[in-house]
């Protein structure tokens, strides 16, 4: 076999297409991007069994208003509520004592 600088220069081309060829789909397969762990899931907060005592609620508001006649609390304007390691902010929040539902609305956030 007669090596002329021209065919070891084609020879070499080859082979080094080759190995590129071959390596491309190992690289394709390795995976280059990591991702930081996903951080501990917070613990859910139990609801107090009747008799227990209940952790205390903090609000604020620029306006409360108390229904007793019917048994709810309203407070209106840039409303934040703090409980039980929760926080709701909202533009209204109103609690019904007898069937213990908070509605909020207008720009409610839960945190």
């Amino acid at each position: 076999m007669d090596l002329t600088p021209l065919r070891v220069a084609s020879l070499a081309g080859a082979i080094a297409l080759a190995l590129v060829v071959m390596v491309e789909p190992v690289l394709a397969q390795t995976n280059f991007l990591t991702f930081p762990s996903r951080p501990p899931r917070a613990k859910p907060t139990t609801i107090p069994k009747k008799g227990e005592p209940q952790p205390p609620m903090l609000v604020q508001a620029d306006q409360i208003h108390y229904d007793y006649a019917n048994e709810r609390v309203s407070a209106v304007g840039h409303v934040q509520m703090y409980f039980n390691g929760s926080t709701i902010e909202a533009d209204k929040v109103t609690y019904n004592q007898r069937t213990k539902r908070l509605h909020a609305e207008g720009n409610v956030r839960l945190t």
